[in-house]
């Protein structure tokens, strides 16, 4: 009877994480999220601290680039988050989410001519690529942009359907100062290319 029943927990542990072990997330991705692969993705080259962490079921891979280390408030990074499917965007919340920007879109359609989107950076050509870019099975980018800085990443599911990744870029700079210019989408992009390779 004990037998029966560590085999069904372990049978259900199985589907509830996709067949995710933690070593596996750790052992897959740490050959994958790598100081050249974020090097990879920036337009200059600006040094940068790399640290691994494991928490509650999560990967996170953190970049920290020496940006205006004088300056207090001043800051750069990238941080990548890998955890079993489900575990960072929901399926249901990524649907939601689409739908809830299709909705938006076509009310934006009704207040602005497509000259007006188009000078806002808003046009329907590339801007749902860039928000529901084509990257591993799903995939949702978000940006928040604030006084001096701003943050932005894609949040994607493998293409077996195992893992989540978000990927993100965040920093805070004063004018003048020399950052990496992370391309978090070609980041995220070229991370989907090596698991699906791996």
């Amino acid at each position: 009877m004990t037998k029966g029943l560590v085999l069904l927990t372990a049978c259900l542990a199985l589907v509830a994480g996709q067949g995710c072990a933690p070593g596996r997330l750790g052992k897959t991705f740490d050959e994958l999220v790598t100081r050249e692969l974020i090097s990879s993705a920036c337009e200059n080259s600006v040094p940068f601290t790399f640290s691994v962490s494991g928490e509650n079921g999560k990967r996170v891979y953190q970049a920290d680039f020496e940006v205006g280390a004088e300056e207090p408030g001043i800051f750069y990074y990238c941080k990548v988050t890998v955890a079993a499917a489900g575990v960072l965007p929901e399926r249901g919340e990524y649907e939601m989410a689409k739908r809830e920007w299709k909705r938006s879109r076509a009310k934006e359609k009704q207040m602005r001519t497509e000259a007006d989107l188009q000078e806002l950076g808003l046009s329907d050509v590339g801007f749902e690529q860039s928000m529901f870019p084509d990257i591993g099975k799903r995939a949702m980018g978000w940006f928040a942009l604030g006084p001096g800085g701003g943050a932005g990443g894609i949040l994607f599911t493998t293409s077996d359907g195992r893992f989540d990744v978000d990927v993100e870029g965040s920093n805070k700079l004063k004018e003048g100062i020399e950052h990496p210019g992370l391309d978090y989408e070609e980041l995220a992009r070229r991370l989907s290319d090596l698991y699906d390779k791996s």
